[in-house]
């Protein structure tokens, strides 16, 4: 598998400010059904799939390739995550979340107006915190960006 850079991904997951105050943040931290509290903390993938939406069984599952996937996420919305694969370099990255009413909407630092994803979210009876959502993703590192599906299932840690 070649290089992947989750940088890239996370680019379209970035939320900005279109005031063009860099500093403030216009998602709330209360969407209508889920509150940042409710995610505040750190968590580990048990299932982290990547694939492209035109072409089935094109992506990646992390887990499966032998590979880790954290996030930790404070309480202001503030996130951090880690992403490893076999013999691939550590991917960091951090950002910020917020909520567009049922939506989490992800932003990576440094991105602006226009790079927001947008996720369908779900906090299960047991525990564990699904989110599904289209990003562009470079699957094939031949540096096009691919409109790919993310899928995470993650476990509190």
């Amino acid at each position: 598998m070649g290089k992947r850079t989750l940088l890239t991904i996370f680019t379209v997951f970035i939320i900005s400010c279109s005031n063009g105050d860099d500093s403030e943040f216009e998602f709330s931290l209360e969407g209508s059904v889920y509150s940042m509290t409710d995610i505040a903390g750190a968590w580990n993938a048990q299932f982290a799939d990547f694939e492209e939406l035109e072409v089935r069984d094109s992506g990646f599952e992390v887990i499966t390739l032998g590979g880790t996937f954290t996030m930790t996420v404070q309480e202001n919305g503030r996130f951090f995550a880690v992403m490893t694969l076999p013999d691939e370099p550590v991917e960091e990255f951090s950002g910020q979340f917020g909520f567009d009413g049922v939506n989490l909407v992800m932003l990576e630092d440094g991105d602006g107006p226009g790079d927001e994803a947008y996720f369908n979210m779900e906090l299960t009876n047991d525990g564990l915190w699904n989110l599904d959502g289209d990003i562009l993703y470079d699957l094939d590192d031949d540096g096009v960006l691919e409109n790919t599906i993310l899928r995470l299932r993650m476990e509190r840690i």
